[in-house]
């Protein structure tokens, strides 16, 4: 059975987690503008295109074929999650792997063409996928993660990215349609002006820049293939660990022959700070006890990377033929 959609009159009520990259200004199909006309009731909601029928429709196949490549049990979800503190924001989500409910699944299809836009990205996947599965997030705190399995139809494979939740681009989203519901939808705002290059401003400051070098390159080499096998390394990990689980469902440790413990459950209490709703109940308290700590962070481009690798061997190789 596919996932389930909102409707249109359920879209006219809420923002969805598709809606954000709209209101972002990221789409390259609909504007602020329009979504904002949607949202009021001045304009019928946009119908879903076929690609996104045709997406919802292929999901079961798609979580059959990665249950077989990776081995766990995809479960879909049937509740709607609702933001705990914006009752306007919400979200379906497509699947979750059983025995992992801190990880959300999402499905894409895509085709070998579209593919580089995950592979050049620093966030191994397009923007407007990154931004949704973090809205994803933000509506349900418990999420820990998000595997994105892109289906590649014209070449039928599948890919896997384990996206981790950002707490930075979260709380930017928060803002952004607390803004676009209460002062937009409700009130006689515009939409920020926020063009896609906006976006990526706040995240980047280019200041100065310099070119690399051999030793350079290396590092970065070694960084993005590090990072590829982090990926793999994530998924797998939450495969073994769901069926070591499973085997455990009605024990609370595994013993070898001589009695030395192997694997046990432990109950235990987690205790943190919820400094989000100390920010809201408390806003003063907060601003005085809070400490601001700059640091850059650092992204890739993984398949700008590999690229330039390879062109700069292929100069190298062809330099010394050349010479000799």
């Amino acid at each position: 059975m596919p996932a389930r959609q909102f409707t249109p009159d359920e879209r006219s009520k809420k923002i969805g987690a598709s809606d954000i990259p709209v209101m972002l200004g990221m789409s390259k199909f609909r504007t602020p503008m329009e979504l904002l006309h949607e949202k009021k009731g001045e304009a019928v909601p946009s119908e879903v295109g076929n690609a996104a029928i045709w997406g919802t429709y292929l999901e079961p196949f798609v979580c059959e074929m990665a249950e077989k490549e990776k081995g766990f049990k995809l479960r879909q979800v049937h509740k709607q999650v609702v933001h705990p503190k914006m009752g306007y924001f919400g979200c379906h989500l497509d699947r979750k792997i059983s025995g992992t409910p801190t990880t959300n699944v999402e499905i894409k299809t895509l085709t070998t063409r579209t593919r580089g836009e995950w592979d050049s990205n620093e966030n191994q996947l397009p923007d407007t996928y990154y931004i949704q599965v973090q809205a994803q997030m933000a509506c349900d705190p418990k999420l820990a993660h998000t595997l994105v399995i892109g289906a590649i139809l014209d070449s039928r494979e599948l890919i896997y990215r384990m996206i981790p939740r950002d707490e930075e681009t979260i709380e930017f989203i928060e803002a952004e349609v607390k803004f676009f519901w209460e002062e937009c939808v409700q009130g006689i705002s515009r939409p920020r002006n926020l063009r896609y290059d906006d976006y990526k401003d706040t995240y980047f400051s280019r200041e100065s820049t310099d070119y690399v070098d051999g030793d350079d390159m290396g590092l970065l080499l070694d960084m993005a293939n590090l990072k590829a096998q982090k990926s793999s390394l994530e998924t797998e990990i939450s495969r073994i660990e769901e069926k070591i689980a499973e085997r455990m469902a009605s024990v609370d440790e595994l013993q070898a022959t001589d009695e030395t413990w192997l694997a046990r459950f432990r109950p235990m209490e987690t205790k943190r700070l919820n400094v989000k709703r100390l920010r809201e109940d408390h806003p003063s308290l907060c601003k005085d006890y809070t400490e601001v700590t700059e640091k850059r962070s650092l992204r890739l481009n993984l398949k700008a990377i590999r690229e330039s690798y390879v062109v700069s061997n292929e100069r190298q190789a062809e330099t010394a033929q050349t010479l000799n």
